[in-house]
């Protein structure tokens, strides 16, 4: 329960950043939020998001990439689908369609 707790309260805290427009922060709770939950698509994409929103691009490629190669997300549409609109927004098109597809 304790680490649910924990959760709940960091969740607090990035909404509070990300208000702020202070997306390293949110970056960093986000982090640390999914040492908790490694299986957590929802705090993944979150992350993915708020790299980019604060100007993290090779940060958010690299990170989706790990998405990828994690057997818990390898199959999943959702962040296939992220990865391949990052690799079309990096310049990387024919192998971010290859995703989209």
């Amino acid at each position: 329960m304790k680490t649910y707790e924990n959760v709940v309260t960091q969740e607090r805290v990035v909404q509070r950043s990300i208000e702020n427009k202070d997306f390293e922060s949110a970056v960093n709770y986000i982090t640390q939020i999914l040492q908790e939950c490694v299986a957590s698509e929802k705090h993944s994409l979150l992350k993915l998001e708020l790299l980019l929103k604060g100007s993290k691009l090779k940060e958010a490629v690299e990170f989706s990439r790990e998405l990828v190669m994690n057997s818990i997300f390898s199959n999943s549409p959702i962040i296939k689908a992220a990865r391949g609109k990052l690799l079309v927004y990096n310049g990387e098109e024919v192998e971010g369609k290859k995703l989209l597809q």
